[in-house]
Formats: C-alpha cells, sequence, structure tokens
C-alpha cells in the first residue's frame, strides 16, 4: 500500500514536529513535506503531488485561504484541512464556505486523524461524483451524437408543441434549419387535415392517458411539398411523474408509400390480365403439379369450370396418353422454360384442343409454383395445313412449268438441229450449232429444278457435271481425246445466278473445243469454281492453242466473246484474260 503524502504549510518547526508526531500516534502511514511560502508551495504541489494538505491559517507572508484557493485552480479533489492556533466560529463558518474541507485547532490536535479520514472519505465521494459526471457527459454526448447522426428524424416538443430541438435528419427531411425549426409549433409544419387528430393524441398523451402513440401524418415542408410520415411520439417526465417534453421520432415514408400504392396498382393491373387474359393460364405447383389457380379462358377454351379443377393434378389436362407418357410431359414442363409447340389438351367433353405451352417459374407464397400459359392454336393448326397444301400445289404446278419450259427448249434445240441438215455454209452451220448448245445449257437448268427437291435453288456441282457431258457429246470427236476436269464448290444457287453462270461455262468451253485443240489429238480444259464467304473466282483453262494475239477479246465482232463479256457483266464479276501456254479465264464475283 502506498504511503499517505501530506503536504504541510507550516511557519513554525515546532509545531510542524507537533503535527508529525500526532500523525505518527494515530498511526497513519505517511510521508510530509514541509513549506512556509508560497513559492515553495506551488512548487510542491507540482513535484510531491501530496494526497492532503494541511496548511497554518496565517503565514508572515502567506495566508491559509490564498493557499487554498491555488489548490481549488490546480488539484480540486485533493483534501484542503486548516490546522491554526486560534479559530473563530466566524472565521471556522467561512473557511467551510471558502472550500476548506475540515479545519482542527493545534491545541486539539486529537481530533487531527478523524478530520483527515473524513476527508479522504469525502475525496472518494467525490471522485466518484467526478467519474459517474463524466460518465453522464460522455453518455449524453454519445447520445446526442448518435441522435445527431441518426437517419431517421428526432425532435423534442414542450407541452404548447413547440420545437426544443431536431436533428440533422428531421431538418433535412423538412428543408428548415435547427434554429427556423425551434420557432416554430408542430401545427406550424402540419397538414391542416392532420391538425385536430394530431392535437387528441397529444392532450392524451400528456394527461399520460397513453405512454406513447404511433401515427401517420403529412408534414409541409419549406418548399410547400407535402410528405408522408411515421411519427412516434412519446413523454419524458421528471421523478415526480411531471411532464418535461415530448420526444418525436419521424420517418419520411413518402416514397415507399408511393411504391406500395404503385405495387397495389400493378398487382391490380396484373390480376386483371391474369383473369381475362385470352389464353388458359393456371398457376401449378412446381413440385406436386397441383393446379392452385386459373383464369376465366380455363372455361371459354376447355370449358371446365375454375372451382372443378382447383386441387386437381395438371395431368388431367393430358389425353389419354400412359401415365409414363403424362409424367415425362409434366417433367419437361417443370423442369424447362421451353415452349411445347401443338400439343394436345383434352377439353372438359373429351375433345382435343392442339396448344402452345409455355412455362414460367413464380413466387407462390411460402410454394414454387410454375405460370403455366396454354395458348389455343386450332386456327393455326387450319392455316399451317392449308399453307402446306397451298404450297404443295404450287410446287406441282412449279415443277410442272419448269418440264414445260425444259421441252419446249429441247424442241427449240431439236428445230434448230433439223434446220442444221438443210445448212450447206460451214459457218452458218457453226452458229446453228452454238445456238442450239446454248438452248441445251438452259433446258438443263430447268430439267435440273423440276427433278429437285428445291424448286428455287440447283446444285451447282451436279448442273455444270451435266453441262460438261451435253458439250462432250455435242464437241467431242472419237479422234481426238480432251479431258474436262472440274472442281465445283459443293453448293446450291438460284436460277438468275444459275443461267449466266451455266451460259459463260458454255461459251469459253465451246471455244475451246472449236479452236483450242484444232491441230491436237488430245488436250484438257480445267474449271475450276471456288466460293468463300460472299465471293467466287471461276477459272476455265485450257493448254490448247492460245487465242492470237491481233484478237481483243473486249472489243471482237464474234458473237461468243461478246456473249462472254456480257454474262460477265450480268454476275457484276470481273474477268482477267491470260494467253500463255493455252487459254486462261479467271472471272471473280459476289454471290
Amino acid at each position: 500500500m502506498l504511503k499517505l503524502k501530506i503536504l504541510m504549510l507550516e511557519d513554525n518547526q515546532l509545531d510542524a514536529e507537533m503535527i508529525k508526531a500526532e500523525l505518527k500516534d494515530q498511526k497513519f502511514d505517511c510521508v510530509c513535506k514541509v513549506v512556509a511560502s508560497k513559492r515553495d508551495f506551488i512548487k510542491s504541489i507540482t513535484e510531491f503531488k501530496p494526497d492532503l494538505i494541511l496548511s497554518d491559517y496565517n503565514l508572515p507572508q502567506f495566508t491559509g485561504f490564498e493557499a487554498l484557493e491555488i489548490a481549488k485552480e490546480t488539484i480540486p479533489l485533493t483534501p484542503f484541512i486548516i490546522v491554526t492556533g486560534a479559530l473563530s466560529e466566524e472565521t471556522a463558518a467561512d473557511s467551510i464556505i471558502k472550500g476548506v474541507w475540515d479545519y482542527v485547532v493545534k491545541d486539539r490536535l486529537v481530533r487531527l486523524g478523524s478530520a483527515i479520514n473524513h476527508s479522504l472519505r469525502l475525496q472518494k465521494e467525490k471522485l466518484l461524483i467526478v467519474k459517474a459526471e463524466k460518465a453522464l457527459k460522455e453518455n449524453a454526448q454519445k447520445l446526442n451524437l448518435i441522435i445527431d447522426q441518426s437517419p431517421i428524424g428526432v425532435s423534442t416538443t414542450n407541452m404548447e408543441g413547440k420545437f426544443l430541438s431536431a436533428n440533422k435528419a428531421f431538418c433535412k427531411m423538412l428543408g428548415y434549419s435547427e434554429k427556423e425549426i425551434t420557432q416554430k409549433k408542430f401545427h406550424d409544419i402540419t397538414h391542416p387535415d392532420d391538425i385536430d387528430k394530431n392535437i387528441n393524441y397529444n392532450k392524451d398523451l400528456i394527461s399520460q392517458k397513453i405512454p406513447s402513440f404511433d401515427m401517420l401524418k403529412r408534414f409541409i415542408k419549406k418548399n410547400g411539398e407535402v410528405i408522408y410520415v411515421s411519427l412516434r411520439s412519446q413523454l419524458v417526465v421528471d421523478e415526480d411523474g411531471k411532464p418535461l417534453f415530448e420526444i418525436g421520432i419521424t420517418e419520411d415514408i413518402t416514397n415507399r408509400l408511393k411504391a406500395r400504392t404503385d405495387l397495389i396498382r400493378s398487382e391490380k393491373r396484373l390480376n386483371v390480365i391474369f383473369r381475362n387474359a385470352l389464353d388458359v393460364i393456371l398457376v401449378v405447383d412446381e413440385k406436386s403439379g397441383e393446379i392452385l389457380d386459373a383464369n376465366k379462358a380455363l372455361f371459354n377454351v376447355l370449358a371446365y369450370k375454375k372451382a372443378s379443377i382447383l386441387g386437381q393434378n395438371l395431368i388431367l389436362l393430358f389425353p389419354n396418353d400412359s401415365n409414363e407418357e403424362k409424367n415425362l410431359t409434366l417433367k419437361k414442363l417443370t423442369t424447362k422454360n421451353d415452349v411445347i409447340e401443338l400439343h394436345d389438351i383434352k377439353r372438359k367433353d373429351g375433345s382435343l384442343c392442339p396448344m402452345d405451352i409455355s412455362t414460367t417459374k413464380i413466387p407462390w407464397g411460402e410454394k414454387k409454383a410454375l405460370l403455366v400459359n396454354l395458348r389455343d392454336v386450332t386456327k393455326r393448326r387450319k392455316a399451317e395445313i392449308k399453307i402446306q397444301q397451298n404450297l404443295k400445289e404450287k410446287e406441282i404446278m412449279l415443277m410442272e412449268i419448269h418440264h414445260r419450259v425444259k421441252n419446249n427448249l429441247q424442241i427449240i434445240s431439236s428445230m434448230l438441229k433439223m434446220q442444221s441438215a438443210y445448212i450447206k455454209d460451214k459457218d452458218s452451220l457453226h452458229y446453228f450449232k452454238d445456238s442450239q448448245s446454248r438452248v441445251k445449257t438452259m433446258s438443263l437448268i430447268h430439267e435440273s429444278l423440276y427433278q429437285s427437291e428445291d424448286l428455287t435453288h440447283v446444285n451447282l456441282d451436279e448442273y455444270i457435271s451435266k453441262l460438261i457431258r451435253q458439250l462432250q457429246i455435242s464437241f467431242g470427236s472419237k479422234k481426238k481425246d480432251i479431258k474436262i476436269t472440274t472442281k465445283i464448290a459443293n453448293i446450291h444457287w438460284n436460277i438468275n445466278k444459275t443461267i449466266p453462270l451455266g451460259l459463260l461455262i458454255n461459251e469459253i468451253v465451246t471455244n475451246a473445243y472449236k479452236f483450242a485443240f484444232e491441230d491436237k489429238t488430245c488436250g484438257e480444259i480445267k474449271i475450276l469454281l471456288n466460293c468463300q464467304d460472299d465471293c467466287c473466282v471461276l477459272n476455265i483453262t485450257d493448254n490448247g492453242i492460245s487465242m492470237p494475239e491481233e484478237i481483243d477479246i473486249k472489243d471482237s465482232s464474234s458473237l461468243g466473246l461478246n456473249l462472254i463479256q456480257a454474262l460477265v457483266s450480268q454476275l457484276h464479276g470481273t474477268m482477267e484474260f491470260s494467253r500463255n501456254k493455252g487459254t486462261s479465264y479467271r472471272i471473280e464475283f459476289k454471290l
């Protein structure tokens, strides 16, 4: 245990020793320091840090009261006891008033122990009070900080309804400063229609008929805007139960009310849509398949009454398939969000209704549910059957047209062949033969189309192969071995592209047959067609006699060469021409 440090202000050394002896006799474990001047007293307070001060009343140049004032300013919770030779009752009372903790007359030092013990007890009490006050102050500061920083509006009013205080959230809510709000009464910012109700609540609160009240009311902001608030008000009373003030907790619920109102309106709209939709809409338990709700279309389309089907399983609506098939369909509906098209649903009378079925997962109270949409597609099915019939008829008609065009072109070709039998002039005969080849080229396209499942597109590889065989028959000779190699992209083209392409290949290959191998017994013609993305390149080369230099392919009187130019233009393409070791054409065009 630490020794008690006693600072003694005493100019009489004999008295000081007498006091020390008394302290020793009364068993105080202490250490004493004696000073006689103001300067030493102040210095000792700082350095010695006494637990108790014993001071003479009168010193030559310093008084006990002066020492008391210094102690009160520097160490106010340190006990200060006056020890003097004589002290009148009036002076003793004055010293207590000024803050002396106790006093002892020197000829009665026996009382010193009780005075010290009393002062030390008093010191403990004061320390507890100071600590409590400090804690109370800190708690009050924390509470004020919490209230001030709270996102909820907090305000206080007196019994007449005048605002005493308001936190930041309350001021921000209404657009006023705290100074402005404390100059107003609650009815100054309350909507006129809510004032009477608020006053009645306040009367019951002040009369303590109710401990608190909750109220939904409207406040008018500084800018005139009306807001909805949730107000909870409580009365604060003193120890005797006397009302002190009201504290109000206010929350702006304008947006929440608007959202709730919008939600209610939205739910009503959705309910109207659900009830009156033309499609059959069912709410089905996702786990069990139980029908939980249905709209009016259930009766209008399938003739089931809502009351008779609620609680039933969805598979009730499936046709008389096996249970396994029904369960598979139900599982597909509950595990996938895909649309099941043209599924037969059983009507009340047992007849079948073709329907598209789609599902969406939704919450339904505490259950997980499916919103099952059943759309009657009876009219669509009939229309599709009708369209299929019309398409079939048109396909047959188109096949017949292609067949007749092909026959007509073959008749024209045969007539040209018959007519050529009467032509003696060699050049004229060549012209007829070339025209016949061109007609056959076009005839082949129509033959390919009416023999194909697709009446609008031609398989290019098959068509060009047939065209080459036809040219080989027309222009080939047993005396010459002319080989034609083809490498054609496996694509399908429409007739608008295929006719000019076929005629182009016909003209170039015909020219090769006629002129490139006049003095040769063998040779080769290569036809390559490559398409990538939207660009095609046609290469036709032969290893025969090159076209004479004097012939300008772009300015020639030859019908065949002019046709080649015209057909390249029709394909919106470009052509490169080469006479190196034979004749070569490179035509590039867009699909």
